[in-house]
């Protein structure tokens, strides 16, 4: 169970509060519950994105075309995190700043939207957060999202340096930029 409470006070500023996702990629910026029935996000985008934690967030249209997301969240992925794992911080940050200068594009990942002239999107997406091996989800939970290396072993596995080394806390940081067009 999950859930969330939101407010808009102008085109430019909703707020809200509760579970959410972080916008460090273009599969977690706001499209839920746009997916098809299929989930149609790219493996890589499942190897290194940010997921849904608790936090507070704002969003909305600067000028037309351009928009924000901000959220400062207690960890990258609570899914399959027990309470009693958390540390209580709010020490994640992701943000996402898009522009779509040739009209809507659409919050949908996959393309639920019939456009009859080419439209483009252009992302920037940021993500940054604290995370230590006990906050993690475990290897087998659904949705998980843990910190993984380029061969895909989980940064927080015993003896994966060597023997008797274990990285406990570490600082992730992500850029990441995407950019589509439909007709």
């Amino acid at each position: 169970m999950a859930g969330n409470l939101g407010y808009q006070f102008a085109d430019y500023l909703n707020v809200g509060v509760g579970i959410g996702s972080l916008p460090g990629t273009r599969s977690t910026s706001g499209n839920f519950p746009f997916w098809l029935g299929v989930d149609n996000r790219l493996i890589a985008d499942e190897f290194f994105r940010p997921s849904y934690t608790t936090g507070i967030w704002a969003n909305g249209e600067i000028v037309e075309g351009v928009n924000y997301q901000l959220m400062l969240g207690n960890n990258l992925s609570q899914l399959g995190v027990d309470a009693g794992q958390l540390d209580g911080g709010i020490d994640t940050f992701s943000a996402a700043l898009t522009w779509a200068p040739m009209g809507e594009y659409g919050k949908a990942f996959g393309d639920y939207e019939y456009h009859g002239a080419p439209v483009t999107r252009f992302g920037l997406h940021f993500t940054r957060s604290n995370e230590d091996a006990q906050g993690q989800p475990d290897t087998e939970d659904f949705e998980n999202v843990q910190i993984r290396l380029s061969d895909g072993n989980v940064i927080f596995e015993p003896n994966l340096f060597g023997p008797g080394i274990q990285i406990r806390n570490a600082n992730y940081q992500m850029l990441a930029f995407d950019a589509g067009i439909k007709y």
